[in-house]
């Protein structure tokens, strides 16, 4: 082969991998008996050849080394893949290489004639990512070679040839790659080394060596596929079972593993209970557990320690008939409001002890022992009604203000033994008296809309404060905002 065939088969070499790597993934590399065909390029090593020009006598022993051009191999190989990945091989290749020059006691010599191996190896490879359509393989193979000189000379005094079958061994590494159902693409490195072979030419005997490096391409075809295994019988490769140890009875999914209709993790072939609801707790009969006796199935009962004879709800927890977290064999209070805060008795909690609840307690830090009114506040207490505003730069109540003060009447028609203080308040936007004036003005507004509402004005008292009083920094907006207020204190 001349040097630009070899470069051809080099470049179809990588254009075939390159082809091969941009595949989309199909089916794996099927275990089964297969058949292949490889080509390549092979690159003998440099040989040191000793020659006995008077074999059997006691003469000195030239020594010279011989040189190869890069060549070929080509070949075909039967093997069969297990699915375990492992997969012995028997190879039949041949090999060849020009003599490219020799070296004789220094000096160099043109030669020609070519070096001919053919080699019948049992290889045994193991295949990496067996569930994969790229598969990395790794492995050794040992057998014979023949090796032949063919038209050998390096001197004007004639070429000869000869051979010798001598024992070889091989290592090697590459990759199978799925091309389809059957094909798979072959591409690998091959390292081949014989015993040393021993050539004669009349009376002269040559003892040599042969080595050879092989990049190869080649196509597998899998020809008698394995029938899957299936060792538990139900009908599921063992490579797709999840579940190897079926039963032979068990109905089984696609999967392997047996049916469970209602997915309490009891197969159904063993399910005396096989509608069990969705996530309940089941014994080893697939019934659902109910570890208490309350008549609620563990998977539904939030409490499974109830003690025997304890009316539950629902959910297996004691009833709590208001839901204030208090059981209706502890609560005092049971039919306290949604939402209402209760301590352990079941009771709404009255923090400062005032006997207003906090949920609706205005003033909850209210001195022990004061009188207060049914907003939980006393004498000197006040509190800020919230949203009672008035409409721009006047005294004027909105309408939803009027909404608010209505409520206010109402706390005021139901605690007749308090008066109470009506504090006007603004913020410091404009002169300090001007705001007071109109806080003053505001505040009677109020006063007066109270009265209307039935309100003895005697229990009434409007003050203005103008702008003397911030609750908030009257730098920023929403700080003036606040500070524009109407404030009610208990005055008694």
């Amino acid at each position: 082969m001349n040097a630009s065939s070899r470069r051809l088969l080099a470049c179809a070499t990588v254009a075939a991998t390159a082809a091969a790597m941009a595949l989309p993934a199909s089916a794996n590399n099927r275990p089964g008996w297969y058949l292949g065909l490889h080509g390549g390029l092979n690159e003998a090593t440099d040989a040191d050849t000793q020659t006995d020009n008077n074999p059997g006598t006691a003469n000195p022993t030239d020594v010279f080394e011989a040189q190869y051009d890069t060549g070929n191999l080509f070949g075909t190989k039967l093997g069969y893949l297990f699915p375990t990945g492992f997969r012995p091989e028997l190879e039949f290749s041949i090999r060849n290489n020009d003599f490219e020059s020799t070296q004789f006691n220094g000096n160099e010599q043109a030669a020609q004639g070519e070096v001919e191996t053919g080699s019948l190896m049992a290889n045994l490879w193991y295949n990496f990512r067996r569930d994969t359509s790229f598969q990395p393989y790794i492995g050794l193979g040992a057998g014979a070679a023949k090796v032949s000189i063919e038209e050998f000379a390096n001197n004007p005094g004639g070429s000869y040839s000869d051979d010798e079958t001598v024992g070889a061994l091989q290592a090697g590494l590459g990759a199978s790659v799925t091309l389809g159902a059957r094909t798979a693409l072959d591409v690998g490195y091959r390292y081949l080394q014989t015993e040393d072979p021993e050539i004669r030419s009349n009376n002269v005997r040559y003892d040599t060596e042969y080595g050879a490096h092989s990049l190869l391409v080649g196509l597998n075809y899998t020809f008698a596929p394995a029938a899957p295994l299936d060792k538990d019988g139900d009908g599921i490769p063992n490579k797709a079972d999840r579940c190897p140890g079926t039963p032979a009875a068990a109905n089984v999914g696609p999967d392997g593993c047996p049916l469970d209709t209602d997915g309490d993790s009891v197969p159904d072939y063993r399910d005396d209970c096989p509608n069990s609801a969705p996530g309940a707790k089941v014994n080893a009969r697939g019934c659902a557990l109910d570890s208490d006796g309350d008549g609620v199935a563990d998977s539904a009962d939030r409490c499974p320690n109830t003690p025997t004879g304890t009316q539950v709800a629902a959910n297996g927890c004691p009833k709590d008939s208001d839901n204030d977290g208090v059981t209706d064999a502890k609560d005092e209070c049971p039919n306290t409001a949604p939402g209402i805060p209760v301590n352990a008795n079941g009771c709404p909690t009255d923090s400062d002890g005032d006997g207003v609840p906090d949920a609706i307690d205005q003033c909850p830090n209210t001195p022990s022992g004061k009188a207060v009114m049914t907003n939980g506040c006393g004498e000197k207490q006040k509190l800020v009604l919230k949203d009672v505003n008035f409409e721009f730069n006047s005294a004027k109540l909105t309408a939803n203000a009027k909404a608010i003060l209505g409520e206010t009447a109402e706390l005021l028609r139901d605690n007749p033994e308090f008066r109470v203080e009506l504090g006007g308040h603004t913020d410091s936007v404009g002169s300090a008296e001007y705001n007071r004036s109109l806080s003053q003005k505001r505040a009677e507004s109020v006063r007066r809309f109270l009265a209307s509402q039935g309100i003895d004005a005697g229990r009434l008292v409007a003050r203005g404060y103008g702008e003397s009083q911030p609750i908030e920094s009257n730098m920023l907006k929403a700080g003036r905002a606040e500070n524009r207020r109407v404030e009610m204190k208990v005055i008694r």
